[in-house]
């Protein structure tokens, strides 16, 4: 048993490799500036606004098993890039509100996506 469990794991590591390589080289022309990971992130926040689900930074950490600081520092680049920016939430009214701080992030994109050749 222990050697087939052996075995299907090889097996896997060896296809997800290949998608990994597949991914990459589709996306290599189109998006050379962006790594993987990157990519990984804009895919999120996509998802999270076309589902209407929760698209704070700390929804979309936790959604890419990120640290708040890893994410943070990955938007930031995005940002510098051209591709998310963030924009103050709207609702920062109440009991938890800090002044001068605001409470919520919400990544968009910029122009700069789509105008992607």
């Amino acid at each position: 048993m222990k050697g087939n469990r052996a075995e299907l794991n090889r097996f896997l590591v060896e296809v997800f490799d290949e998608i990994l390589k597949t991914e990459e080289e589709s996306l290599a022309g189109s998006f050379s500036d962006l790594s993987l990971r990157e990519l990984h992130l804009i895919e999120e926040v996509c998802r999270a606004e076309d589902e209407a689900r929760d698209n704070r930074a700390t929804a979309i950490a936790a959604a890419q098993r990120v640290t708040a600081g890893t994410l943070t520092t990955a938007v930031s680049l995005l940002e510098r890039k051209g591709y998310l920016e963030r924009r103050r939430d709207e609702f920062e009214f109440g009991p938890q509100r800090r002044p001068g701080r605001p409470t919520r992030y919400t990544p968009h994109f910029t122009e700069r996506w789509w105008t992607r050749s």
